[in-house]
C-alpha cells in the first residue's frame, strides 16, 4: 500500500511539472506581463515543491532524506497559500492596501526561511526524530514549536479568506453563468488541498492525502487558465494597445538598454528584429543610439518622416517616485509636415495681411481719439493745439525716461501713454459751457463742477475704447483722464491721491498739461517765458509733481523749448 502511494506521489509530481510548463507557455502566448498567469506560475512552482517533498519523504532511505523532504513540504506550504490568495484576489478584483500585501509577503518569506532551517532551532519543531516504521519506511512523530502553530494558523487564515472571497464573488455574479462556473471551480480548488490537510492533521497515517488534493487543485486551476481563459482584462487591454497602436513603441529599462518593442517599431526600424534584450541602443544601430540619448528627434526613412518622443516610466510605489524605464514612440508625421509647410506659407501671408489691417485700424482709432479730443478742446480753448502739444510733450518726456528706464516700464506701456494722452480732458464734454468758457476765475461751486471732468473723463474713455482688445491701453487712458490733476503732496483732485499711489501715466501727463498751460497763450492770460515755466515746474517737484521725474524734465527741457519755438504763436 505504501509503495502505491509513493508511486502515486511520483506520478502527481510529473503532472505538476507538466502543468508548470503549460503555464509558462500560456503566459508567453498571452503576455509576459500577464499578472494572473504569472501568479499561477508561482502557485504551480510551490505545488511542485510540496509534492516533491512528499515524494522524497515517502522514499527516504535515511533520516536526512526524510528531513529534507519535510523541509520542501513546509517551504512549499509557506508560499503556496499566499500565491493562491494573490491569484484569487486578482481574479476576483478584491482591493487591498499595499502595506497589507507587502506585510503578508514578508511574513511568508520569514516563515519559509525558518521552516527550511527547522533542524537548527526549535521554533518549528521542538523535536523531530525520524524512525523506521513497521512497513520499513521512515516516519516521525514531531512535537510542534510556536512557529508551527502560527504556520497552521496561516493556512487556516488563507483558506477561510479564500472561501469568503469565493462565496462573495459567487453572490455578486450569480446571474453570469460563466462567472458562476469559474467561481465554483475556484471554491472547489481551495477545498481540495485544505480538506486533505485537515484529515492528515486529525488522523495520523503513514501516508498523506495532501498531494492528491494539490494535484486536483492544480488541474482545476489549469482548466480555469487554459479552458475558461480567466485573464486580467487590464493586462489584455494593455497588450492589445501595445500591439495595435499605429506608432512604433520601443521600451528601454532604467539604464536605457533595449527591453522590447511592438511590431510597428520593427517595421520602422528593421534592425530591431535581431536585437537582443538588454543590448545598448547604439550597438543595435547608430540612429537608435542617437534616439536613445535624445540627440535625434526626427527620422526620415524612405519617403516617410517619423517624429520621435521619449517619456519616462515612473513608479510611485510605496509613496516614492522612481524612474523604471523609458518609452520611445515613433509617429508618422509625413502628412503633418506637408500640412505645416502649406500652413507656414499661408500663415506668413495671413500675418502680413493682418498686420496691414491692424495698422489701418490703429491709425483710424488714433485719428478718432485725436478728433474727439479736438472737439472738446474747441469748446474749451478757441486757440486750439493743446491736444497735439500735450501729446508731443508727453512723447518728449517719455523719450527721456526711456534712456535709462529706471521705472522698468515696457515700450508697449510708453506707447499707450503717448497714444491716449489726447484723451486726458475728454470729461469736459460733461461740463456746462457757462463754466467751461468762463474767462475769469471760477467760484468755489463752479470749480467743484469743473473738477468733475476727471471722473467723467474716465467713464467716457471706457465707453470710447470699449472694443479695444488691449485692455491695458484702456486702463492707461482711464488713469490719465481720471488722475492727471492729482498732486504728489495729495492736495490735487478728484481723490487726493499722493505719491506713488498716483499712476505713473497720470504723473507724466500732469507735467505735460501744466507746462503747456504755462508756455501757451490763453484768452485770460499771456504765455510765460521758458525760463519762468522751467522754474515753476522745478519748484513744484515734490509738491505738485513726482520728484523722480525731475531729472527727466531737466534732461529734455531744451528739447521742449525748441519744440515750442517752432509752434505757431499760441
Amino acid at each position: 500500500m505504501f509503495e502505491f502511494f509513493s508511486l502515486s506521489y511520483f506520478i502527481i509530481l510529473m503532472i505538476s511539472i507538466a502543468c508548470m510548463f503549460l503555464v509558462i507557455t500560456t503566459r508567453q502566448r498571452i503576455s509576459e506581463s500577464h499578472t494572473l498567469s504569472g501568479t499561477m506560475q508561482m502557485v504551480i512552482v510551490f505545488i511542485c515543491c510540496s509534492i516533491l517533498g512528499y515524494t522524497l519523504r515517502s522514499i527516504a532511505a535515511n533520516p536526512e532524506e526524510y528531513m529534507f523532504g519535510e523541509k520542501l513540504i513546509l517551504l512549499g506550504g509557506s508560499f503556496l497559500y499566499f500565491f493562491l490568495f494573490s491569484f484569487y484576489r486578482r481574479f476576483l478584483a478584491v482591493k487591498m492596501p499595499r502595506w497589507l500585501i507587502v506585510g503578508c509577503a514578508m511574513v511568508c518569506c520569514a516563515l519559509g526561511a525558518f521552516t527550511f532551517t527547522f533542524n537548527r532551532h526549535k521554533l518549528i519543531y521542538k523535536s523531530f526524530e525520524p524512525f523506521i516504521a513497521e512497513n520499513g519506511h521512515y516516519d516521525c512523530n514531531p512535537e510542534f514549536g510556536p512557529l508551527m502553530h502560527f504556520y497552521l494558523f496561516m493556512i487556516v487564515f488563507y483558506s477561510v479568506a479564500l472561501l469568503v472571497f469565493g462565496i462573495w464573488n459567487f453572490m455578486a455574479s450569480r446571474k453570469k453563468s460563466r462567472r458562476v462556473r469559474s467561481t465554483m471551480l475556484l471554491v472547489v480548488s481551495i477545498l481540495c488541498p485544505a480538506l486533505p490537510f485537515t484529515l492528515d492533521m486529525a488522523f495520523k497515517r503513514q501516508y498523506d492525502l495532501v498531494p492528491f488534493g494539490l494535484a486536483i487543485c492544480e488541474v482545476l486551476l489549469m482548466y480555469l487558465l487554459r479552458v475558461e481563459k480567466i485573464h486580467d482584462i487590464a493586462d489584455l487591454a494593455r497588450d492589445f494597445v501595445f500591439k495595435s497602436i499605429e506608432d512604433g513603441i520601443i521600451i528601454l529599462d532604467d539604464d536605457l538598454l533595449f527591453n522590447s518593442c511592438n511590431e510597428r517599431a520593427t517595421e520602422i526600424f528593421p534592425e530591431l528584429k535581431k536585437a537582443n534584450k538588454n543590448a545598448k541602443m547604439a550597438d543595435i544601430s547608430e540612429r537608435l543610439g542617437q534616439i536613445a540619448d535624445g540627440s535625434l528627434y526626427e527620422v526620415k526613412i524612405g519617403d516617410r518622416t517619423y517624429g520621435i518622443t521619449k517619456k519616462s516610466v515612473e513608479n510611485d510605489a510605496y509613496g516614492k517616485k522612481s524612474v523604471e524605464g523609458t518609452v520611445i514612440m515613433a509617429a508618422d508625421i509625413t502628412e503633418h509636415k506637408k500640412h505645416l509647410a502649406l500652413m507656414s506659407n499661408y500663415q506668413a501671408e495671413l500675418e502680413q495681411e493682418v498686420k496691414i489691417k491692424t495698422t489701418d485700424i490703429e491709425n483710424m482709432r488714433d485719428r478718432l481719439v485725436i478728433n474727439i479730443a479736438n472737439m472738446i478742446e474747441n469748446r474749451d480753448n478757441p486757440t486750439g493745439g493743446h491736444v497735439k502739444r500735450t501729446s508731443d510733450v508727453v512723447a518728449i518726456l517719455i523719450s527721456s525716461m526711456m534712456e535709462d528706464n529706471e521705472f522698468g516700464l515696457s515700450d508697449e506701456f510708453y506707447d499707450a501713454v503717448i497714444k491716449t494722452a489726447p484723451m486726458h480732458d475728454l470729461g469736459k464734454m460733461a461740463v456746462d459751457d457757462k463754466i467751461l468758457l468762463k474767462p475769469g476765475k471760477f467760484t468755489p461751486e463752479e470749480f467743484d463742477i469743473m473738477k468733475t471732468h476727471t471722473t467723467m473723463g474716465a467713464k467716457f474713455v471706457d465707453s470710447v475704447l470699449e472694443n479695444v482688445n488691449e485692455k491695458y491701453v484702456v486702463k492707461v487712458a482711464e488713469n490719465i483722464a481720471h488722475y492727471h490733476h492729482e498732486k504728489w503732496n495729495g492736495e490735487g483732485y478728484p481723490e487726493h491721491l499722493a505719491g506713488d499711489a498716483i499712476p505713473i501715466e497720470a504723473r507724466i501727463m500732469a507735467i505735460a498739461d501744466v507746462y503747456d498751460a504755462l508756455v501757451s497763450k490763453r484768452c485770460y492770460k499771456d504765455k510765460m517765458s521758458f525760463d519762468q515755466a522751467y522754474e515753476v515746474i522745478i519748484s513744484s517737484m515734490g509738491t505738485h509733481f513726482d520728484p523722480k521725474l525731475e531729472k527727466y524734465f531737466i534732461r529734455c527741457h531744451k528739447l521742449l523749448e525748441n519744440y515750442y519755438a517752432d509752434v505757431p504763436d499760441n
